[in-house]
């Protein structure tokens, strides 16, 4: 009787656990699998929205709807899903295509507002549209909200370009150099950027005041550094400090 009560009670436990196992496996449905699902279903309505089915010499052909036909889809999903950003970033393409600027711009300043790498699009429509002032305030704002290094420098590299390009001198000022570098001290090819910026329009001054704030921060980079304060000193005609400097790094 004994053996007989374990049997039942280990087959018990068996279908208890099978219990458990097929509710989590199967019946219970996590938040996230359900935002996919809608997330899915979305982008399948998006695509319906854009593009037809047509028969050519009796084979079937997606087709795109002319671009008008397509907005005024997007326009009615858009009703159905008033916060979806991909609703939002693809309907300002389509009104950019059609020469509507202002709504095109209207609908990138909402995306951007909302979603900090969506100001890369916002800058890039400036770009396109010649608005080279409204590009480097959008490249300026990017620089200051990123946390990303790598992207740091790429952000800070652009905007000197598009700054010296257009003559922006707010942006070429000591000010903003030192503004730029107060939020984004750790960030070495800033630093590497202005010295080389200096050096090369000859500016051996704010190269060496860059290369001197950059070795006190960075002391992996010493070697490196040490070379380029020598060679700005050189091309200063200060030999002797020069010199002086070489001699004390091997103290």
């Amino acid at each position: 009787m004994r053996n007989i009560s374990l049997s039942i009670n280990s087959y018990l436990l068996v279908f208890i656990c099978g219990l458990v196992l097929f509710y989590y496996c199967f019946l219970s449905q996590p938040e996230f699998s359900k935002v996919a699902a809608e997330e899915t279903s979305i982008e399948k309505q998006i695509e319906a929205a854009l593009f037809t089915k047509q028969e050519f010499f009796g084979a079937e052909a997606i087709v795109p709807f002319p671009t008008a036909k397509a907005r005024e889809n997007l326009t009615e999903l858009q009703n159905q899903f008033p916060d979806d950003a991909k609703i939002t970033q693809k309907l300002a393409e389509l009104d950019e295509k059609l020469g509507d600027f202002g709504a095109a711009e209207k609908r990138l300043v909402q995306l951007a507002e909302t979603n900090q790498p969506n100001l890369e699009n916002l800058a890039a429509f400036y770009n396109r549209r010649a608005r080279f002032s409204d590009e480097a305030k959008v490249l300026e704002k990017r620089l200051f909200a990123t946390e990303n290094a790598d992207e740091k420098a790429m952000i800070f590299f652009r905007l000197m370009e598009t700054a010296r390009l257009h003559d922006f001198g707010e942006y070429l000022s000591p000010a903003f150099y030192e503004k730029a570098l107060e939020k984004n001290l750790a960030v070495y090819s800033i630093f590497e950027q202005l010295i080389e910026r200096f050096s090369e329009e000859e500016n051996y001054t704010e190269a060496l005041k860059f290369t001197r704030q950059a070795k006190s921060k960075f002391p992996e980079k010493q070697s490196v550094l040490l070379e380029k304060e020598i060679s700005i000193l050189l091309e200063m005609k200060k030999a002797d400090e020069a010199e002086k400097i070489y001699q004390a790094s091997f103290n």
